[in-house]
């Protein structure tokens, strides 16, 4: 979720020899610059001189301490125009102009304040801005080497990609945070419903226990209400039989009943008869 910027193994090289230290939150670029003579810059010398006049007189970025004066600055510059030859446009450290020598020394400065800057800051906006602006002008010191020139302008091109990798880093480190906050709600949440899941699982194994003895005394139970009903069927059988019987022997006590009448009967009779005869 950290910017991690990308230069070409060439860059790399060019950059490594500054004397400056690029930081990044994904590495630090160590800019190692060795200096030559001023003949060996001159043609790109002039075409960057050209760009820092334009440059210091039209850009509104502020520049540390030389920033009220980089109009009056840049108005007394005079480069010449000619694109002369390296070796016959040698020109000594001593011809140099007081307020050019000024410029650079401050735009040096200002680099070196810039490039220590922890690249949070550094990769601002703003002062990607001033930064470029800066570069524009130091560019032009003729005590700058042709591999040197082209690190830091190498740099100036990447500045911008640089601060919106940084920028897009920091949304996306925003938007991981905002997406691990939901994961860990989640998570969270997801744990507690798996407790609950739990919990609720064991107090449904402990009703099915229940219910399984619950079932087995019921099933007993009907076992056991089965042979009554059984028993009952056969004790309906017996008093079935025994009712018929007695109804049989109602019927046959009834006729011996009339006949123990007629019998007592006729053995009343028999009895006057014996009296008589006596």
């Amino acid at each position: 979720m950290f910017p991690c910027f990308h230069l070409e193994y060439s860059d790399f090289n060019s950059l490594k020899k500054s004397n400056y230290v690029f930081k990044s939150a994904g590495f630090s670029l160590r800019c190692l610059l060795s200096a030559r003579t001023f003949g060996q810059n001159m043609n790109r010398g002039y075409e960057y001189r050209t760009r820092a006049d334009k440059q210091v007189a039209f850009d509104d970025t502020p520049i540390s301490s030389f920033d009220k004066g980089k109009n009056k600055r840049a108005q007394s510059l005079d480069f010449s125009t000619d694109q002369s030859s390296p070796i016959d446009g040698k020109i000594s450290a001593t011809q140099k102009s007081t307020p050019l020598a000024k410029m650079l020394a401050t735009a040096k400065g200002d680099i070196t304040r810039l490039l220590n800057m922890s690249s949070q800051y550094m990769l601002l906006p703003k002062i990607c801005s001033t930064l470029s602006a800066v570069l524009l002008v130091y560019v032009a010191a003729p005590d700058l080497s042709a591999e040197r020139v082209l690190a830091l302008d190498k740099l100036k091109e990447n500045l911008p990609q640089f601060s919106l990798t940084l920028r897009r880093a920091k949304k996306d480190k925003v938007e991981y945070y905002k997406k691990a906050a939901k994961k860990s709600l989640l998570i969270d949440e997801l744990i507690k419903n798996q407790e609950l899941h739990t919990d609720l699982k064991d107090c449904s194994d402990k009703l099915e226990i229940q219910i399984s003895k619950v079932e087995a005394r019921v099933k007993d139970a009907k076992t056991k209400k089965e042979a009554i009903q059984e028993q009952n069927l056969t004790l309906a059988r017996m008093c079935f039989q025994k009712s018929s019987a007695l109804d049989e022997l109602e019927a046959e006590f009834h006729s011996l009943k009339e006949m123990k009448k007629l019998t007592d009967s006729y053995v009343a009779r028999g009895r006057k008869l014996d009296r008589l005869q006596e």
